[in-house]
């Protein structure tokens, strides 16, 4: 029942407002739903959850995928591997994935929303914020310190 109101709130969002492309699944349309929850920061875990989950989808004929962030990012090469997959639904399948934001889309949440053909949001969530951070053994996520910060913006580190 949660996918089925998402859906329609995204749905409605994305007729509403998008100029000159829209996305309209006829009735019988399937469609797949992944969630990405603050419960967890996005990790190797998370790439293989979304990349064998679009598998799947592919093989069920989905017209589209819901892909409902609350999130407050993770690992940024994780993230870089789920982003290539994203967009491989949609430029080798023609499937378009649709970020809805739950809550939070932060740091490699944004990444990830702003990979998708589409993007909702809740009227209260927040994207954005996108700092590099140092997961610690418990799953807690740090800021990193402006040394680290900095290192990664130099172009010897890219």
């Amino acid at each position: 029942m949660q996918f089925l109101k998402k859906s329609l709130l995204i749905l409605f969002f994305i007729t509403a407002s998008l100029q000159g492309e829209t996305f309209s699944p006829k009735e019988g349309d399937k469609g797949g739903y992944l969630a990405l929850s603050k419960e967890q920061a996005i990790s190797n875990t998370t790439y293989l959850y979304i990349k064998y989950g679009l598998e799947e989808f592919r093989k069920e004929g989905v017209s589209f995928v819901l892909l409902d962030l609350d999130t407050p990012g993770g690992e940024i090469f994780s993230s870089m591997q789920i982003v290539e997959e994203l967009h491989k639904m949609e430029a080798e399948y023609g499937i378009p994935v649709i970020a809805f934001v739950d809550n939070w889309a932060l740091s490699a949440g944004a990444l990830l929303a702003y990979s998708c053909k589409f993007i909702g949001a809740k009227e209260q969530s927040s994207m954005g914020a996108a700092e590099p951070v140092l997961v610690s053994s418990d799953g807690k996520m740090e800021s990193r310190s402006e040394e680290h910060t900095s290192e990664l913006q130099s172009p010897d580190h890219l």
